[in-house]
């Protein structure tokens, strides 16, 4: 519960802060305040990825009016993202917990990776391109150091509001990529049969946890096949230290284009993998 007041706040949901989403967007449009333009643009992505919506496509038209007002502090608007926050905001990923209607957890989902929207399908580097999921988007740009280029993003509206849905977008940088192998196996669980996804890169085998579901269905990947990552980040934290990564798919050789499969965290020493690589020119979509 949450009085807009401020006298009175208790809170129990999937992201730290215990303001309505009406106070972090009246935040965002006083040009006065200075808040984290990050951190409360993935609260409002957040709580509005948990209200589940009847149309796949009414994703990105159901956040345009909030967009377009936030537009002349954000800055360029990308299907969900924006070209100010490139490339740290790539990584979003999303929560595997149980939420009911007034915010409170109820357990763990058993459900994992989900599936795309089947009709209109955003760019593969967006949030919105994976449906029935609680984004979190990053938020602690300043303990990262960037190993990517922007060089060029957009999208194409599917209709006349630039703010809405999109008929399709790119994101051409220039950054260090690595070939890896994807593995999976089904394990039988008490309920419904759960896959383990891992990657192998050189001798190293490591878990990952795709956007969307690769062992069957229309995302079907085989077990076996060769995908890439490219080095996004470094990540410091207090002592810790994280490689961060995002996991693609090439979908065109000849043009350098990928599609995103998720991402990837690994402790700082793998940052060897990457190491006398040439620098390659991709755009995803």
């Amino acid at each position: 519960m949450h009085c807009e007041c401020g006298s009175t706040s208790t809170y129990d949901g999937p992201f730290s802060t215990p303001r309505s989403v009406k106070q972090t967007y009246a935040e965002l449009v006083d040009p006065s305040s200075k808040g984290s333009e990050e951190y409360d643009w993935g609260s409002i992505v957040g709580e509005y990825s948990m209200r589940a919506l009847t149309f796949d496509k009414d994703r990105l038209p159901a956040l345009s009016a909030v967009a377009r007002r936030l537009q002349p502090r954000m800055g360029t608007y990308l299907a969900g993202l924006w070209l100010e926050q490139l490339p740290h905001s790539l990584l979003w990923t999303f929560y595997h917990d149980k939420w009911d209607a007034e915010n409170n957890r109820v357990g763990d989902t058993e459900r994992g990776p989900t599936r795309r929207p089947a009709t209109n399908i955003p760019p593969t580097w967006s949030w919105t391109s994976v449906e029935d999921v609680v984004v979190r988007l990053p938020s602690d740009a300043h303990n990262t150091e960037d190993k990517v280029r922007i060089i060029d993003a957009g999208t194409t509206p599917l209709l006349a509001d630039p703010f809405g849905a999109v008929k399709d977008g790119f994101i051409k940088l220039a950054g260090v990529l690595i070939p890896s192998r994807l593995r999976y196996e089904v394990e039988a669980g008490p309920c419904a049969a759960a896959v383990r996804y891992t990657l192998e890169i050189g001798h190293t085998e490591v878990p990952f946890v795709p956007d969307v579901t690769l062992s069957e269905g229309s995302s079907h990947i085989p077990s076996g096949q060769i995908l890439h990552c490219i080095y996004l980040s470094h990540h410091r934290h207090n002592i810790e230290q994280a490689v961060m990564s995002l996991v693609l798919r090439c979908c065109d050789p000849v043009n350098g284009v990928y599609q995103r499969l998720g991402t990837l965290e690994s402790e700082a020493a793998t940052a060897a993998w990457y190491d006398g690589i040439c620098e390659s020119v991709i755009t995803l979509v």
